[in-house]
């Protein structure tokens, strides 16, 4: 027998941003303005904006009269994100200019980052409030909290797999000269 749950809901409150200020130089190119002044050093590297996201989910489920089996009977999950972007100061106006393009680009490939967070929260209200009954509660508790880890990763997966893949990271550095 399965059981359908009804009661189920996902919050996204929007990304909360935070700025680190890049303090332009006329004779300096935009990249190096922004590779001196990001505090993102994922791998070593250096990022120029980076998003943050945290899927937390809650769950209920319930236990027939006679303890013969459980089920999800309700599931609940949030999504916290924060995104980490340069603001300019000092610029030129053709500095400006450029950094103005090149920051609504960015800003768009961090927000498709949150997306991915927003997906992980809906798959995994969709899939813990699918999980069929079990005879354990226990077992069902443990089954429903390492599905919700698994797409976690998952999702973080496609997050890096899109860094590499996106074309704008790719052409960031001719966009900066």
């Amino acid at each position: 027998m399965f059981f359908t749950v009804k009661n189920w809901s996902t919050k996204f409150d929007p990304p909360e941003y935070s700025w680190y200020i890049a303090t332009a130089k006329p004779e300096q190119s935009l990249e190096m303005v922004l590779q001196a002044a990001s505090n993102i050093h994922p791998n070593g590297g250096t990022a120029y904006g980076l998003t943050d996201w945290y899927v937390n989910w809650h769950f209920h489920w319930s236990q027939e009269k006679h303890g013969n089996g459980c089920w999800i009977s309700s599931v609940y999950t949030t999504l916290n994100s924060r995104i980490i972007l340069p603001k300019l100061v000092n610029a030129t106006s053709a500095q400006q200019e450029k950094f103005n393009i090149f920051f609504d680009a960015l800003r768009l490939h961090q927000l498709a980052h949150y997306e991915f967070g927003k997906s992980a929260a809906l798959e995994i209200e969709r899939k813990i409030s699918d999980l069929p009954k079990m005879q354990d509660c226990m077992v069902l508790e443990a089954t429903a909290n390492a599905l919700g880890e698994k797409i976690i990763k998952d999702y973080q997966t496609k997050g890096r797999a899109y860094d590499i893949s996106n074309t704008f990271l790719q052409s960031q550095h001719a966009m900066l000269e």
